[in-house]
């Protein structure tokens, strides 16, 4: 069933594991099949910063997208050139941590990238700048805030684990209820925990005196020093956000991401 639809995809499964070594560091596995990895967002345990905020657009839309010209008001005290990109995002409410009920941070939604193009010439009191947007992931409006893009690569070298690690799923991108194939979901241990970006996790739901039951298996797409991002690359069926998850084996991490095809860094 995930062979076949890895090959609707596009992807083609070889006729036997691939060797995946975490010291070919110029190889890694090509997720660009995947939902696009610039717009998976994160999980973020305070507040994010923002640098300004799109201040008003060329026209009366309520929506804006790709294409649309903007006005980007920018603190005082950041150094703005052209050409620079932004990323436009959305920050959730607090949110709590769906074993216990701790508060557990906000999910940071990508709505777009913005390209600043000219600073506004004649202005009062507002850093001004005049900025296209580029990309458009979902839709954007005035008083969006925005920060610094940075490039995610599809490309991610899987990588093993250095010790045992258990966790939990705790958040999902757009708080979706149920996880199934595909989906983005967030942890809330990250490079400090151990975890780094390429392991895979075997996502299972544990039963009394029995052996787990596997729902499916997440990779790690990003790490940050408290949370991790990760996408679910095959499930058995949909599971609930707080579902748990473990490290697994090198030798079975490695077959199961023989499916994704090979790239080069």
């Amino acid at each position: 069933m995930i062979a076949l639809v890895f090959a609707d995809l596009g992807f083609e499964r070889s006729v036997s594991a691939r060797e995946v070594s975490p010291e070919r560091e110029s190889t890694g596995i090509d997720v660009s099949g995947l939902p696009d990895v610039e717009s998976i967002g994160f999980l973020s345990r305070k507040n994010v910063e923002a640098w300004g905020h799109i201040f008003s657009s060329e026209t009366e839309k309520t929506v804006l997208c790709e294409g649309d010209i903007v006005i980007i008001s920018v603190e005082k005290g950041y150094n703005i050139k052209q050409d620079d990109l932004f990323t436009v995002y959305h920050q959730s409410a607090l949110l709590k941590n769906p074993l216990g009920g701790k508060k557990l941070g906000h999910t940071i939604s990508i709505l777009g990238r913005i390209v600043i193009k000219d600073q506004v010439k004649y202005q009062l009191k507002e850093h001004l700048f005049i900025g296209e947007i580029v990309e458009s992931y979902r839709g954007m409006k005035v008083g969006d805030p925005i920060f610094p893009y940075k490039s995610i690569s599809p490309c991610i070298q899987p990588v093993p684990f250095s010790c045992k690690i258990a966790t939990n799923i705790v958040a999902v991108k757009d708080q979706h209820e149920l996880i199934g194939q595909f989906s983005v979901v967030y942890l809330a241990h990250g490079y400090n925990y151990g975890i780094r970006k390429g392991n895979l996790f075997e996502v299972v739901r544990e039963t009394l005196g029995l052996p787990d039951v596997v729902l499916g298996h997440v990779l790690v797409l990003e790490t940050r020093p408290d949370t991790a991002t990760c996408i679910v690359v095959d499930s058995k069926k949909e599971f609930p956000n707080g579902t748990h998850i473990k490290s697994i084996s090198w030798a079975k991490a490695q077959n199961i991401l023989s499916i994704i095809p090979e790239c080069r860094f």
